[in-house]
């Protein structure tokens, strides 16, 4: 079940405390059984901190802190996070307008997430130009920090393979998405979950 996104000024810890649970319960008999996983989310900033995210036998559980052992990692600003979930005036969305609490943290479709199981490393998007900034975000699969690599796309690029008029692998040898560090990283990953369309 898709719903709306959460108020634009909403604070981390009410989101993680009572919106994220509350609108996946909401969903749950609608959305079925996501797969278990855990999932730090780390802001820096005003009102930032560190929560884990846990999906277990369908049951979603948040608590303040980071796990020692997870999935995924998140590493963003408290304005790039609240920019991606609640969208921002003046910028293009970076997530569709209604959202599905299962899908925000989990990648619950299953090539996505079999791609997700088998590689570890750290990955960093940038995205120069959206509105009037460089947002940015560090994804960290099974908290290793290597290999590295970061992806720099600006959004009218982004914009474009999003809405399916550019390929991403036409975007990258037209030199319109710059990678440093790991390129074979890199590719195996963001390429294809850059190339699938949002729910």
């Amino acid at each position: 079940m898709a719903i709306e996104r959460p108020p634009r000024d909403i604070t981390p810890d009410a989101f993680f405390r009572d919106w994220l649970p509350a609108q996946y319960r909401a969903a749950a008999a609608t959305t079925g059984t996501p797969p278990d996983t855990t999932v730090v989310v780390e802001l820096t900033g005003e009102g930032g901190g560190q929560w884990t995210v846990e999906t277990h036998g369908g049951e979603l559980t948040v608590r303040p802190g980071r796990a020692e052992q997870a999935d995924l990692v998140l590493s963003l600003s408290v304005d790039d996070w609240r920019a991606a979930l609640c969208g921002e005036d003046g910028a293009a969305d970076l997530l569709p307008q209604q959202v599905d609490p299962a899908k925000l943290l989990v990648a619950a479709d299953p090539q996505t997430r079999q791609l997700l199981e088998a590689t570890a490393g750290t990955l960093t998007f940038e995205i120069p130009g959206f509105n009037g900034r460089t947002w940015s975000i560090a994804v960290s699969l099974k908290g290793s920090a290597e290999p590295a690599a970061t992806i720099t796309i600006d959004a009218d690029t982004l914009a474009q393979i999003r809405s399916g008029e550019l390929a991403a692998p036409q975007a990258y040898f037209a030199g319109k998405i710059q990678i440093a560090g790991d390129a074979n990283f890199a590719m195996q990953l963001a390429m294809s979950l850059m190339a699938r369309q949002p729910a």
